[in-house]
């Protein structure tokens, strides 16, 4: 079976991309929604100095749009039966140990 391999000549901007269409998922079925806030790591580890990696292209939506994608996510309901939020990012402990 042969691999597909997709590329692109840029890549845009986060605030590009437009609001996820939540309403097109049951939300029911799942613990917690997600948004995406940021994309691509400002660290400069050993292991992502691959040609493939993607470690210089740092990209991070704005507040605005944060919340833009958070409203979209609330307006079809909330995943799950908790009304707890948690945050997920490389950033958020510092440089993992490997680097």
């Amino acid at each position: 079976m042969k691999q597909e391999v997709y590329t692109c000549a840029e890549r845009l901007p986060l605030e590009a991309f437009p609001v996820p269409a939540y309403g097109l998922v049951d939300l029911g079925s799942y613990m917690m929604g997600t948004v995406q806030f940021s994309s691509g790591c400002p660290y400069l580890c050993e292991f992502l100095r691959h040609p493939g990696a993607l470690r210089e292209d740092r990209r991070v939506k704005g507040a605005e749009k944060v919340l833009a994608d958070l409203d979209a996510l609330l307006a079809v309901g909330n995943p799950g039966s908790s009304s707890s939020w948690t945050t997920t990012s490389s950033e958020t402990g510092g440089p993992p140990a490997r680097c």
